[in-house]
């Protein structure tokens, strides 16, 4: 129970600190607020248009079914050709609108926590190493920047689409999509255990980057003292040591990511073994019509990815 608390104490410290360190870039959004509006306005466009090709591709195969003339076959082809055109110019803009306005948040970003650093006394500098200041103002900026822009426009365009694609799913067969989208389940858990190793392992490799960058720092202003008492090689094999400790945990990351991309196409595949084998029997049977078994396998591709 004692255990039991403490990590449930541990989870809500981690929100808590989350939180607290996203609601410093919020003030950056509201300043881009227009760039942002106009990207999830794209966001919805990209996302009605893409999800609405599975429909005429499922049209058009109906009515070669049924023997329909070709000018509707030629017809249901266009609109599903036009259908994608529009989705994709959409989300070109969507990415190109975001991922801008991103980048602006981190030139700005940038700027204010210079001038900010210029601002400290001499004695902040005595107490925080140069390296760490360094990797503050370059590399843990770069990753701000992801949440900014790429997180944030995955993260909408995710619960768009599915918003989208689950009601056109359980339109064609309810009880397929209750079976297809028990996998996507296991994702959703998966995502949440390794994503709180990731968090971690990649705070610890931004903590060591900060070290190293000091330790390169300082041995390169003071190079005449090393080289004086001759201590290159003592201080390359300490270096040495830095750069094997940062592989390490860097390693330790990229199993985490293995496993995790390992995953992710597993429980997607086994969707589609299930819609497979119990779609294609509903085909048999007369159920769906083989054009909505091939929208819906389309439908639950669409949805993998972004889950």
């Amino acid at each position: 129970i004692l255990a039991r608390a403490a990590a449930r104490r541990d989870t809500e410290k981690r929100r808590y600190m989350v939180m607290r360190e996203l609601s410093t870039l919020l003030p950056y959004i509201r300043r881009h607020r227009a760039t942002y509006l106009l990207g999830l306005v794209l966001v919805l466009v990209s996302n009605a248009f893409t999800t609405a090709g599975p429909r005429f591709l499922e049209r058009g195969i109906d009515q070669i079914s049924r023997g329909a003339p070709l000018s509707a076959i030629v017809w249901s082809a266009v609109v599903l050709v036009g259908v994608a055109i529009v989705g994709g110019v959409a989300r070109f803009g969507m990415r190109q609108t975001l991922n801008s306005g991103s980048r602006r948040i981190e030139t700005e970003m940038r700027d204010d926590l210079f001038a900010h650093l210029l601002r400290h006394s001499a004695g902040f500098f005595d107490r925080h190493p140069t390296g760490d200041v360094m990797a503050r103002a370059t590399n843990d900026l770069t990753a701000v920047r992801m949440v900014a822009g790429p997180a944030l426009m995955y993260l909408v365009d995710t619960a768009v689409r599915a918003a989208l694609i689950i009601p056109q799913m359980a339109h064609i067969s309810l009880p397929l999509s209750l079976l297809a989208l028990l996998p996507l389940l296991g994702l959703t858990a998966v995502m949440v255990v390794l994503g709180g190793v990731v968090h971690e392992r990649s705070r610890a490799i931004q903590e060591h980057f900060g070290t190293m960058s000091t330790y390169v720092q300082e041995h390169l202003s003071g190079v005449r003292v090393v080289r004086a008492y001759r201590q290159e090689r003592a201080e390359e094999r300490h270096f040495g040591g830095l750069n094997d400790e940062y592989l390490r945990r860097n390693l330790a990351m990229a199993k985490v990511q293995g496993a995790f991309h390992a995953l992710m196409p597993l429980l997607g595949g086994l969707g589609g073994v299930i819609v497979l084998y119990a779609g294609g029997r509903l085909v048999i049977s007369g159920a769906i019509s083989a054009g909505a078994f091939v929208a819906f396998s389309v439908y639950l591709a669409m949805l993998v990815w972004p889950m």
